[in-house]
């Protein structure tokens, strides 16, 4: 009975990075610092996933020394790729027990 909806969670974490990471959706609050050779400045952005894991095209990325999620870029993050499978999976786990009750 547990199996199933830890599978479903599993799989839907996997899709869910998968989408989130190929298709370039920039949904995720975050913050780019610049270094142009004379300035420094700090940028909020919107974010997508393939940033984080090192997945952009060479010029995408001029002048940046660095970048990275604020809290609610992360809070978003957690809540697409764990908090959404999750509640999946738990539909699928309360539907099991629904079932196994009525025997």
């Amino acid at each position: 009975m547990l199996k199933k909806p830890l599978l479903i969670f599993l799989v839907g974490v996997v899709v869910m990075t998968g989408l989130l990471t190929l298709i370039p959706l920039n949904i995720f609050d975050g913050e780019v610092h610049y270094n142009n050779g004379i300035q420094d400045w700090t940028q909020p952005i919107k974010l997508h996933l393939s940033y984080l894991f090192g997945i952009f095209k060479e010029g995408e990325l001029k002048d940046v020394v660095e970048f990275h999620l604020t809290k609610s870029g992360y809070a978003l993050l957690f809540i697409l790729l764990i908090g959404v499978p999750g509640l999946i999976a738990y539909r699928f786990y309360l539907k099991a027990r629904g079932k196994s009750r009525e025997k």
